[in-house]
C-alpha cells in the first residue's frame, strides 16, 4: 500500500480560513443571528406547534411530521 503525504486544504478552504481569521465568528453565524432577529421582530408571537420536551424530541417530531406529509 502506497503511503500518502499530508493532506493539504483546498484553495477554497484556505480562503475561508483567511477570511474568518479576522473575527471570532464565521460570517454564517453572524448571518444566522441577524436573520433570527429579523424573524423575531416580524413574528413576535410565533411558537412551535410540535409537542416536545427536549431538542431530541423536537427533531424526532419534525422527522415524523415530514414523513406524515409525504404519506398522504
Amino acid at each position: 500500500m502506497k503511503k500518502q503525504g499530508p493532506v493539504r486544504p483546498s484553495p477554497s478552504t484556505r480562503a475561508l480560513r483567511a477570511k474568518s481569521q479576522g473575527s471570532s465568528r464565521p460570517d454564517g453565524v453572524r448571518g444566522a443571528r441577524a436573520m433570527y432577529k429579523k424573524l423575531v421582530a416580524a413574528h413576535p408571537d410565533a411558537h412551535c406547534e410540535l409537542d416536545h420536551d427536549s431538542p431530541f424530541q423536537l427533531i424526532v417530531a419534525t422527522v415524523l411530521s415530514a414523513q406524515a406529509l409525504t404519506c398522504k
